[in-house]
């Protein structure tokens, strides 16, 4: 009998952090600090058939020679165990990534304003990461009946630097308890991208003892990771459409065939089979993301109840190239439906023609710089604190809105809107988010109760009807307690998921049934933890 497959993992993560700080004067301070930090995971599956041993098995022209057992798929009973155990393997990964960094840093009051203390801080920073995976050798041969993968390595190295500063502007004035301009700008220079520079201004208004009132405009870049820069390249036959396919014959799109004969695709061309020779895997050549954000809200800190403050923010998010992959039958349709030629997609970095015959001889399917993305919406959040028996109390709920999260996977493209649904590769984008937790706490104990709401949505990718083409709205409760021994030893233990709740059934989502990027996929978990701090 085969044995069920099994996921396995083993994770070690270790951090070293040390450094040194002092006083320049009165009003100065300065660090220096060291960071080390490796994460590394062995992780593998159970019962994994080796789809060439397997073909040997069932060959009666090879098997019952060499050590070779026979196997029998269409006989009665079961399988012969030493044909099982010639067949099924356990595979094992292994994979990890590592950073150094060294920062300085120097803050102090720079100079006396009207308004009070101009503060400063500088500093700079030094970091390298790295990071790879090496696949089971048998999975990178793609001899197992799992997806063939190859190893990925690669690392990049960062110098940057920083100047922040807040400008006092008024205080103690009617309406304007407080006004202040927060200023900050990051330089940074990688030895993959480039350089690029990013700045943050946020504007705070006290009104009064209750009221506030705050807003900012700040860019941001996320350079891509390691897979996306050097994950392993390899070339395949995919399935493609090229639309230069018998380009002068009668019906064809007048500015595809115009296209076409521009390229130099000669006259009664044809497509060779149904595939394409096609690279996949990481780009090197990919720039970071850019995104400019804004931000604006309020802080009430009402009277009506003592130690009750209440917040609301809107916040915007404008995402430009985002790291997209195409499908390579896209790419070929966007240029040739372009005009004159005049879409990016059109460049050799994306595909090239045998000069003589017409036949596409490099198509990439690597990812790209080619999305943008729009996001907007609103958080709120409940923050009180009180005594009750003597005991500290204190009660925090936010609750966030995705009004929108809309993609353009590139230039020309429909864009999708994916806020309410849950998508295939990146979780749940349901409109609605919860957290709310009550703490009550005295000098020798602390109890802590969270309750997490994750609201419905929609499977993007199941049509209308289908089982699993909405997931539900679903509550986890989760419970800790700690006991303070003494003022360095404390014992903690506590209950996720207290009730069981299941994920719920999600059709497109094959890893499980269920979103595993948004839902608690191992039930209800015991724990206990011993903290001690030196």
């Amino acid at each position: 009998m085969v044995a069920p497959r099994e996921f396995f993992q083993e994770v070690n993560t270790w951090r070293v952090v040390t450094g040194l700080n002092g006083m320049l004067g009165n009003s100065w301070n300065w660090e220096i600090a060291y960071n080390y930090g490796r994460n590394t995971a062995i992780d593998g599956m159970t019962n994994i058939a080796n789809m060439e041993r397997l073909g040997r098995a069932i060959d009666p022209a090879q098997c019952g020679e060499s050590g070779i057992p026979c196997l029998d798929l269409l006989g009665y009973g079961g399988f012969d165990q030493a044909a099982i155990d010639y067949i099924m393997f356990r595979t094992m990964d292994e994979g990890g990534n590592e950073q150094r960094s060294l920062t300085a840093n120097i803050a102090g009051d720079l100079l006396e304003l009207p308004a009070g203390f101009m503060p400063v801080a500088f500093g700079v920073e030094h970091r390298k990461e790295k990071g790879w995976r090496n696949p089971d050798s048998s999975i990178v041969a793609g001899v197992m009946n799992t997806n063939q993968a190859d190893p990925i390595a690669g690392n990049y190295t960062v110098n940057e630097v920083y100047l922040e500063t807040a400008l006092p502007i008024l205080r103690d004035r009617d309406f304007a308890k407080s006004m202040d301009l927060e200023l900050a700008y990051r330089y940074s220079d990688y030895d993959t991208f480039g350089s690029d520079g990013n700045y943050k201004a946020s504007f705070h208004w006290q009104v009064n003892d209750q009221f506030k009132f705050r807003a900012t405009r700040s860019t941001a870049f996320r350079v891509p990771n390691i897979p996306e820069l050097f994950g392993g390249v390899a070339e395949g036959n995919l399935t493609t459409t090229d639309p230069c396919d018998g380009w002068d014959q009668p019906g064809k799109n007048s500015v595809v065939a115009a296209n076409c004969e521009a390229d130099g695709v000669p006259a009664g061309y044809t497509q060779l089979g149904a595939t394409v020779l096609t690279t996949v895997g990481g780009n090197p050549n990919l720039a970071p993301e850019d995104a400019k954000t804004f931000t604006t809200g309020f802080v009430w800190d009402t009277s009506l109840v003592d130690n009750l403050q209440l917040t609301l923010d809107y916040y915007k998010i404008d995402i430009s190239n985002a790291i997209q992959r195409i499908p390579d039958s896209t790419k070929l349709s966007v240029c040739y439906g372009s005009d004159n030629l005049s879409h990016p997609f059109c460049d050799d970095s994306h595909f090239t023609r045998d000069s003589l015959t017409g036949e596409i001889n490099f198509l990439s399917a690597q990812p790209t710089n080619a999305a943008t993305e729009e996001v907007s919406g609103v958080d709120g959040a409940v923050f009180y604190q009180t005594a009750i028996a003597g005991l500290d109390t204190s009660f925090n709920w936010t609750v966030s809105y995705l009004d929108e999260y809309t993609v353009t996977p590139f230039a020309g493209a429909d864009s999708l809107e994916y806020a309410g649904y849950i998508t295939g590769g990146s979780g749940s984008y349901t409109n609605w988010r919860s957290n709310a937790a009550v703490t009550l706490e005295s000098d020798d104990w602390q109890a802590h109760w969270n309750v997490q709401y994750i609201g419905g949505a929609d499977d993007i990718n199941a049509a209308e009807g289908d089982v699993g083409d909405h997931a539900p709205s679903v509550f986890y409760h989760n419970l800790q307690g700690s006991y303070f021994v003494n003022s360095n030893l404390t014992l903690v233990g506590g209950i996720n998921n207290l009730f069981d709740k299941k994920p719920p059934f999600i059709q497109s989502w094959t890893d499980a049934n269920t979103d595993t990027m948004t839902y608690n996929l191992l039930g209800r978990q015991l724990f206990v933890k011993v903290r001690y701090a030196f």
